[in-house]
């Protein structure tokens, strides 16, 4: 459902969203499935149109990683160092991130990290992908951060389809 968007594809999306943008100004009835392209075209850009239901993903990102750890809210907010708090963080912040394809400082503000920042978001990353590189080298899933990230993403495809 949800795919990183490489540099390459973000500049073809950018192109393809002029055109489809261009179409709805020119047509008079407007085609909902041009809408629709257009929608998921800003939503996988980062633009952000429809600012509650971004909120709505990233709450509900943020809650699928809290259940997986088993992980508090207040938890999940403080600046606790547990391994699983941190965990929990992280791989919400790289699903955010790389699969919503959310600004890392949009991304850290959603996440609500009190003194955390952009960096804080690609540091993040930086672990979460590491890990899945070892994963897919050796197939031993540090910390089930694969798991976590199937669940998150099972979780969301659940929210849409209710």
């Amino acid at each position: 459902m949800f795919q990183i968007v490489s540099e390459p594809q973000q500049n073809k999306m950018r192109h393809q969203l002029v055109e489809l943008e261009k179409a709805l100004t020119i047509t008079e009835g407007i085609n909902a499935t041009i809408r629709q392209d257009v929608r998921r075209i800003k939503m996988r850009l980062g633009i952000v149109e429809n600012e509650g239901e971004l909120d709505f993903r990233c709450r509900e990102v943020v809650k699928a990683a809290r259940s997986y750890y088993g992980v508090e809210h207040k938890d999940f907010m403080s600046q606790k160092r547990n391994k699983d708090f941190v965990l929990a963080r992280q791989c919400a912040a790289y699903f955010i991130h790389k699969k919503l394809t959310l600004k890392s400082t949009l991304t850290g503000r959603y996440l609500g990290f009190k003194p955390k920042d952009h960096t804080t978001v690609l540091h993040s990353c930086k672990q979460v992908g590491n890990a899945l590189e070892v994963f897919k080298r050796t197939n031993v899933d540090f910390d089930n951060i694969d798991g976590c990230l199937s669940a998150i993403e099972n979780h969301l495809k659940e929210c849409y389809e209710c």
